[in-house]
């Protein structure tokens, strides 16, 4: 477990915190303006929705003496991953349970957080073409109705979507695609969902999803004319995982036998909002 601490910590504050403030945020408001609020965050009906960059501070201080809870409105578009972390501060000490991702009504749970010392993480993907609505919920801190204004957490979610933006098996050609995972910090990764998307997009579909493992180091090449609806295909790549923020790197590579030339596209993170 302590391993595991030091990995999440490292991961956290070289990989989130940097992402974050890679884009300019703006410093966490004040905790937390929407317990206040007539329009407020208490149930699944809550409208404060988390995008890619998101960075917010909230609280869990009990309100009019009932404990707090905090809900959150998730979209994630088709063939994307994302990464939700939380960094709890005084006597929150939240569990595995008490972060959780459920469907758009909020009855059902679909992923619980991995929990160590004080840094909460939901990694998760989309693997269908269409955007989904979902939820996550923030409960259950051990002050309880003792819980005050200093008990308080942050927020973050960061899109950990890749993509290529071309691969072509048309005529002579063959594409080549190589991806390894960060050894040490890709536990999460052994299965890594490689989309292959024709030029009309993602709406109807992917051609067709290689699953593969790139987990603690591991490396691998696909050589997508062998792959089932893509022999013949041309488009762009979408990777997706749950392998966490910056730890894959790839590329396609373009072979042209018949004209005697290479060329390598790097795989580069989709940044959709």
């Amino acid at each position: 477990m302590a391993a595991y601490a030091r990995h999440m910590s490292a991961r956290r504050v070289a990989a989130v915190a940097a992402a974050l403030a890679a884009l300019v945020l703006a410093a966490p408001a004040p905790a937390d303006d929407w317990d206040s609020a007539t329009d407020d965050d208490d149930d699944p009906a809550a409208d404060n929705s988390l995008r890619h960059g998101s960075y917010e501070e909230h609280d869990l201080a009990a309100v009019s003496g009932v404990a707090d809870q905090d809900w959150y409105r998730l979209a994630p578009f088709g063939l994307t991953s994302w990464e939700l972390t939380i960094e709890a501060t005084g006597d929150l000490d939240l569990a595995s349970t008490d972060v959780q991702r459920l469907d758009q009504t909020g009855a059902t749970v679909l992923q619980t957080a991995a929990v160590s010392s004080d840094v909460a993480l939901l990694q998760y993907e989309n693997t269908e073409p269409d955007l989904i609505q979902q939820r996550v919920r923030v409960q259950g801190a051990a002050c309880g109705t003792a819980c005050t204004d200093t008990d308080s957490y942050q927020i973050g979610l960061v899109n950990t979507t890749y993509g290529i933006p071309r691969f072509s098996n048309k005529g002579s050609r063959v594409t080549l695609v190589a991806m390894s995972s960060l050894r040490g910090v890709s536990t999460g990764c052994a299965g890594v969902n490689v989309h292959f998307v024709d030029a009309g997009g993602i709406g109807k579909g992917p051609l067709a999803t290689e699953t593969v493992d790139l987990g603690n180091g591991k490396s691998v090449v696909l050589d997508t004319s062998k792959i089932a609806g893509v022999e013949n295909a041309k488009g762009s790549i979408i990777v997706t995982h749950t392998c966490g923020y910056g730890v894959l790197t790839g590329q396609g590579i373009q072979l042209e036998p018949a004209k005697g030339f290479s060329y390598a596209t790097p795989m580069v993170p989709v940044a959709v909002p």
